[in-house]
């Protein structure tokens, strides 16, 4: 008895496996293959295309147009009116936003910019080596780490170490 119920459970635990690999056909997805060459896409046939550069224009109008809304908002309840700075409202404006997206980001003008690419494209100055900071023994000490070409540390022959 025990031996009939153990065959009769593993031909119905047989069964059911087989019945789940077996390939359900989905309605509508039957020229859908993947081989070798092929391509999909995970799209609906009817996707809409991406914007082109007619709607990005228009986008940009479009905040062009709100700024130029909010602005004159502004102007017309501020105590200076027409004398008002707007470098000075559009930045701060534009800090505060970004300040509440996202508090570690950094709005620049174009002034502020400009020094930042200055400072990025590795303008040296001074005596031309770079330093750093090391403990030793339980003491901070300060090493060059290098020397840049043609700079007042290259021509005192100062060396990584010193």
């Amino acid at each position: 008895m025990r031996y009939t119920f153990l065959i009769t459970f593993l031909l119905i635990l047989s069964s059911l496996t087989g019945t789940a690999q077996t390939m359900s056909r989905v309605a509508g997805a039957e020229p859908f293959s993947v081989e070798s060459g092929t391509s999909f896409s995970a799209s609906p046939a009817g996707r809409r295309e991406a914007p082109g550069e007619g709607a990005m224009t228009s986008a940009a109008t479009r905040v062009a147009s709100d700024l130029q809304q909010a602005l004159e908002v502004i102007r017309s309840n501020h105590l200076y009116g027409n004398d008002l700075n707007t470098a000075s409202v559009v930045k701060s404006s534009i800090s505060g936003m970004l300040g509440e997206l996202d508090p570690h980001s950094t709005y620049f003008d174009a002034t502020e910019f400009r020094e930042l690419l200055g400072e990025q494209s590795s303008e040296y100055s001074g005596t031309g080596s770079t330093i750093s900071n090391f403990i030793k023994d339980g003491r901070a000490e300060t090493y060059v780490v290098a020397t840049h070409p043609d700079t007042a540390a290259a021509r005192a022959n100062l060396q990584y170490g010193d």
